[in-house]
């Protein structure tokens, strides 16, 4: 991690923008390593967050919240009971087939980032046990985001050099193309399970469709 340089470099007047959303504009950074906002008549200084570290931020913010979107999936299950989830909605996939498939590529990966071989298929990919019960769903649910909790704290010790390595054998590209990859994928796949949702709970809204 970057030492700070306390250069003085004058803030941006609107830099407490982050402290009250969350996010920002990339306006607000310094001229050194480190990101400053005034506090009190103190300068915070913030050392900066390698690139990994950043991957990470944005695949725990995806599952948990903050990220820019402001749709998680965690935030996106709560109140989604079982019957639900395993709810068929015309010809699409069941809120619960795509939580397994989600969670199943980042298990994939995690074992990679933990030393293990590769070793999944896309063929597999949606193969669901049964979710016959609200247990079984919990299940699911929490094994989703433990994972996903795993998963972070892997990429966040990662050394931002290995991201341009070869991920496995090299045929799937480098490390930085899977991880991103694997956000790319949540999104995606959340952003169908919110509209799933909506049908479910709003059954004019699925006639409509």
């Amino acid at each position: 991690m970057h030492s700070c340089d306390r250069k003085r470099v004058e803030p941006q007047p609107d830099a407490n923008h982050f402290f009250n959303s969350g996010t920002g504009t990339g306006r607000h950074h310094s001229l050194n390593n480190c990101h400053r906002y005034p506090v009190a008549r103190e300068i915070l200084y913030f050392p900066r967050m390698t690139f990994a570290q950043q991957l990470a931020k944005h695949f725990r913010e995806v599952h948990f919240g903050g990220n820019w979107t402001d749709v998680n999936l965690k935030d996106t299950l709560a109140g989604v009971d079982w019957q639900q989830a395993t709810t068929k909605v015309q010809n699409l996939n069941t809120i619960a087939a795509l939580v397994f498939h989600i969670n199943y590529y980042v298990q994939a990966v995690l074992q990679v980032l933990q030393g293990s071989p590769l070793d999944a298929s896309d063929k597999f990919s949606f193969n669901l046990p049964p979710i016959a019960s609200e247990e079984d769903w919990q299940a699911l649910v929490n094994k989703t985001m433990t994972e996903a909790e795993r998963f972070a704290a892997e990429i966040e010790r990662m050394d931002d050099a290995k991201l341009l390595a070869d991920f496995g054998d090299g045929k799937y590209g480098n490390y930085y193309r899977n991880l991103h990859g694997i956000i790319e994928h949540t999104h995606y796949h959340l952003g169908q399970i919110s509209l799933i949702k909506k049908l479910i709970n709003e059954p004019n809204a699925a006639e409509a469709a």
